[in-house]
């Protein structure tokens, strides 16, 4: 996530159910995962389509979109084709109407 204090323009992607690694690892919550990479632990919440929304509700959203990169054989320990899938968030903070 990156957030740009001056315009107010923040940049944000989550992971999306549809992703390949989405039921992998340890459940330790509703859609969170421990899961192992590289030999360490590692927690990941995967999101459904508008609940990333609860959490920029001070912004205006200017662009959502849902992103899949296909991730080959070449990059995985196995000879599957896996995709990594997100939603990607750019928004702007919303304006008091006090000012």
């Amino acid at each position: 996530m990156r957030f740009s204090g001056a315009i107010g323009i923040l940049y944000a992607n989550f992971l999306y159910v549809d992703d390949s690694e989405f039921g992998g690892g340890r459940q330790v919550g509703d859609r969170e995962f421990v899961q192992d990479e590289n030999g360490a632990s590692t927690s990941h919440g995967y999101s459904e389509d508008d609940e990333p929304n609860q959490y920029i509700s001070d912004f205006e959203i200017l662009l959502k979109r849902k992103r899949a990169i296909e991730i080959g054989p070449f990059a995985t320990a196995t000879t599957e084709n896996k995709a990594a899938v997100f939603l990607d968030y750019i928004a702007q903070k919303k304006h008091s109407e006090e000012n």
